[in-house]
């Protein structure tokens, strides 16, 4: 059985594809993660990781963005290999 991984469990250079929003996740920050891009589907890359669990920084097609871990923990991702 898979356990469930959110976009906070990526680690420095780890990549991930998105699968879903958790539900009670509000939806203005829904809509917001989906006008910057982060849509179900998308493939994404922690590129930088902050002390005191910080912000994490992701990179997306062809933007950059930080999102703190309690918007992160609600987007739940696959992780791809390589």
């Amino acid at each position: 059985m898979d356990v469930m991984r959110k976009l906070w469990d990526l680690k420095l250079r780890q990549k991930a594809k998105i699968i879903e929003f958790s539900k009670s996740l509000p939806k203005n920050y829904v809509t917001r993660l989906e006008e910057l891009g982060l849509t179900e589907g998308t493939e994404v890359e922690c590129c930088k990781t902050s002390p005191f669990r910080g912000p994490k920084s992701f990179v997306f097609g062809d933007c950059i963005f930080s999102i703190d871990r309690d918007i992160a923990s609600h987007v739940q991702v696959e992780f791809l290999k390589g």
